[in-house]
């Protein structure tokens, strides 16, 4: 596929916010209308059907009816490990440093 020009309207103060992202990034017009694009391509379409299933949990009030710690999705192993450790009675391992 060639590609494809674009001619767009902004309004000044999305032409305000663009020179400012060219700016502090030091990408011309086109690198950066390529990642916003890339981006809410992901966002919007790619994951379309994660979004679904994210918003029914959202919906029906199942996202945050837990309670826990608030490192529980980075340590699910650790706090997996120490509460199988607490229930047998065995010695909790200590790792190496």
């Amino acid at each position: 596929m060639d590609a494809a020009r674009i001619n767009a309207r902004l309004d000044p103060e999305l032409a305000r916010k663009l020179e400012a992202v060219q700016q502090a990034t030091g990408q011309t017009t086109t690198e950066v209308l390529r990642a916003a694009i890339a981006r809410a391509y992901e966002e919007h379409v790619r994951d379309e059907g994660a979004n679904v299933v994210r918003d029914a949990f959202a919906r029906t009030g199942f996202v945050g009816c837990a309670e826990g710690p608030a490192d529980l999705a980075e340590g699910a192993k650790r706090y997996l490990t120490e509460g199988l450790a607490a229930k047998s009675g065995a010695p909790r391992r200590r790792k190496k440093k």
